[in-house]
């Protein structure tokens, strides 16, 4: 009998309410910025400052230039850099605004996949709402429709077009992510050519559910048959602009090693792990990062953290005995 599976997504955290309603204020970075307690989260290529565990906060004094400004909210709790209700702006920096305030800071610049798994929950929700829409901005500067120049309104949180109106709001891409067992309560993970081992994922096509997106995926990608057992959770990852939706699923085909196949493009090879199996072998392979909700379902079925220590964890009742695909680190 398969294990119910209970994920905790590392970046599905949050420490600030995004005060939305008053985003149509013409005033309102005129109000912010003139508020002592106010907060600018800088941004530059992705990466913000860190020091100490935590992000630097800085005075919005100390960050006077910015390519794109957005309010992302008011913190809800206090926490190192700024009060309890304190408003948080993003500043997008320009090359030579990163270089003069990373002069004067100190501070490591790193990014969001690096660092996601060990940040609180105020920080969590901070960097992963403000890389998506960096990257939002940066992909639709111009009208889809016209290619003119978007003019940015509603403080940061929408681009409209200045011949028609015509507006574009931050998107998410919705891709499914899924732990598929067998019978035996073996996971299948594999990857692609850089070697990596995790969990299936993909992209949801136009007008399909998720719980078809994973019965297609999964096939694409590993020859395998699967029914959807259950929903596990969900975590934006704006790799470019991805909303992760897990899964686990059981594989319905009768001989699960006969039938798996990988697609030899996205995936290469694909492997029946146990327990003791990966457990045993987890340093040598490349597996998913802290930050990510793959690493999440992996651990989940494990029963432990895969960084834990050295105790063997709950057994596996069957053997690893397949291994499928050639390109193998």
């Amino acid at each position: 009998m398969l294990r119910q599976l209970s994920i905790d997504p590392p970046l599905a955290r949050a420490g600030v309410d995004r005060d939305s309603v008053v985003r149509s204020d013409p005033k309102l970075f005129d109000r912010l910025l003139s508020d002592g307690d106010t907060r600018i989260l800088a941004l530059h290529a992705g990466r913000v400052p860190m020091s100490d565990g935590h992000l630097v906060l800085c005075r919005v004094e100390d960050v006077t230039s910015a390519l794109v400004r957005v309010y992302l909210g008011r913190t809800l709790v206090e926490e190192q850099g700024a009060a309890a209700g304190a408003a948080i702006i993003l500043n997008i920096l320009s090359d030579n605004a990163q270089r003069e305030l990373a002069s004067r800071l100190d501070a490591e610049w790193v990014e969001l996949r690096d660092i996601g798994g060990v940040l609180t929950d105020r920080d969590a929700g901070l960097v992963v709402e403000a890389v998506a829409l960096s990257r939002w901005h940066e992909n639709y500067q111009y009208c889809p429709r016209c290619g003119l120049p978007n003019i940015v309104g509603q403080a940061g949180w929408v681009r409209r077009c200045p011949d028609d109106g015509f507006e574009v709001y931050p998107r998410i891409d919705p891709a499914i992510i899924v732990a598929i067992r067998d019978q035996h309560d073996r996971l299948l993970l594999g990857g692609g050519r850089a070697g990596w081992y995790s969990v299936l994922a993909g992209f949801v096509e136009a007008g399909e559910p998720l719980e078809a997106a994973v019965v297609r995926e999964v096939r694409e990608e590993s020859g395998l048959n699967v029914a959807v057992d259950a929903y596990l959770g969900s975590q934006s990852w704006p790799y470019p602009l991805s909303l992760m939706l897990a899964f686990s699923a059981r594989v319905t085909d009768d001989d699960a090693d006969a039938a798996l196949h990988p697609d030899g493009e996205e995936i290469t090879h694909l492997e029946w792990f146990t327990r003791e199996d990966l457990w045993r072998r987890k340093e040598q392979l490349r597996l998913p990062g802290t930050a990510s909700i793959a690493r999440a379902m992996i651990e989940s079925w494990l029963g432990r953290p895969l960084d834990a220590g050295d105790e063997h964890p709950e057994p596996t009742p069957a053997p690893n005995t397949f291994l499928a695909g050639t390109d193998i680190p």
